[in-house]
């Protein structure tokens, strides 16, 4: 069954189905899938299990592919899609079978031998292109310029774009309606933690409603780095908004500069104001900015995206020819004591030194769901007694 399956995806054939099974939070693009190849919810016998890493550490993440591993078994391949630039615990550390993580190759972050490059703006560019949204587009702009954030980090320098807008404010009214300099009331808590494909899908259609209305955007990243364009600059030209954007200095080779305004291209803050107030002074060079093709021609995108299909194909190839996996028992105890030992060696470093017996104790907390750390060494300290006794 498998050799057949993996025949018709290679023809496209339009019968094949991938069962995939999404942890709480967890987060897979279905834009990239092969032609004519359908992803369909399966919790009992998946060929790919995605895990959630969203503000999760190692040990959580490991936690994860344990109870996956309990659950299912060594068929399917266990998957994460990590979505920041910093920080990539399940690249760096955690036992997938693939990663998907948008921090720049050959960085620190990448020496896992399974990860693969996936950035959030080709994601967000393909879901334009397959939904066309012409209705929010073509809406009336009738506010200046809204601000849409719902963190403020000092690490992560959000303190520029907050900079930005209070000096915006002193020259017309921008809407704040997330948690950052909030002002104004329109939209719904951006979901966290262990939302739901379908609440996450909600929240982003909710905030393109709220752009449709604005004839500017500010799209300030949460930090300026090379390579690092997240959806904030792709929403608002969906929207029909003209972004003004900070963040990646090398934004230009991929967006058409003639549809945004770039604070990288000027000396100052200041100099940025005044163009937007010269934008917003002379309607016909502002419907033509919003007329713009989002991508120049030698934008770099489509081929990224050719390689994200060819990644996405050889991943569904590589699942549904797991299908009749079948480990021989010393094949079967030889994955489980590599996984023991590694995830007992990554729960024994963590942000301190933890001594084994606490780290066993937080890993199958992890692991079981239990939360209850002091009573599980309680329990373990009890048994290590009873069998030193």
């Amino acid at each position: 069954m498998s050799e057949q399956g993996v025949a018709a995806l290679r023809h496209g054939d339009p019968s094949v189905d991938l069962r995939v099974h999404l942890h709480p939070g967890a987060i897979l693009d279905r834009t990239f899938l092969p032609a004519r190849t359908k992803m369909v919810d399966d919790a009992v016998a998946p060929d790919l299990v995605a895990i959630a890493t969203g503000r999760r550490s190692p040990v959580e993440i490991q936690g994860q592919i344990l109870r996956a591993r309990l659950r299912f078994g060594w068929r399917p391949l266990v998957i994460a899609h990590y979505g920041e630039i910093v920080g990539d615990p399940a690249a760096n550390e955690a036992d997938l079978d693939r990663v998907f993580s948008f921090a720049p190759s050959g960085g620190k972050n990448t020496r896992h031998e399974r990860y693969w490059r996936f950035p959030h703006l080709a994601a967000h560019i393909a879901a334009r292109e397959a939904q066309r949204p012409d209705s929010l587009w073509a809406r009336p702009k009738t506010r200046f310029c809204n601000f849409v954030a719902s963190t403020a980090h000092p690490q992560k320098n959000t303190e520029v774009r907050e900079h930005f807008v209070r000096q915006l404010m002193a020259h017309g009214r921008v809407d704040c309606p997330g948690l950052v300099l909030n002002n104004t009331r329109g939209l719904p808590p951006n979901p966290v933690g262990d939302a739901t494909d379908v609440a996450v899908r909600n929240a982003q259609l909710a905030k393109l409603e709220f752009l449709s209305s604005y004839r500017f955007t500010i799209a300030f990243e949460n930090t300026s780095a090379h390579g690092y364009i997240t959806e904030k600059i792709v929403h608002p030209l969906i929207a029909g908004s003209i972004p003004v954007y900070w963040g990646s200095p090398d934004v230009a080779e991929r967006y058409n500069p003639d549809a945004f305004v770039n604070c990288h291209d000027f000396g100052s803050f200041g100099e940025v104001i005044e163009r937007i107030l010269e934008i917003e002074a002379d309607p016909s060079r502002l419907e033509a900015m919003r007329r713009a093709p989002m991508l120049h021609a030698d934008s770099c995108i489509p081929e990224l995206h050719k390689h994200l299909e060819a990644r996405w194909r050889e991943l569904a190839e590589a699942a549904i020819s797991r299908r009749d996996l079948v480990l021989s028992p010393a094949k079967w105890l030889q994955q489980w004591t590599a996984l023991a030992r590694r995830s007992t060696a990554l729960a024994c470093v963590g942000h301190r030194k933890r001594s084994p017996l606490n780290a066993l104790a937080l890993l199958l907390s992890e692991t079981t769901g239990v939360h209850g750390v002091r009573f599980l060494k309680r329990r373990l300290a009890t048994v290590r007694r009873r069998i030193w006794r």
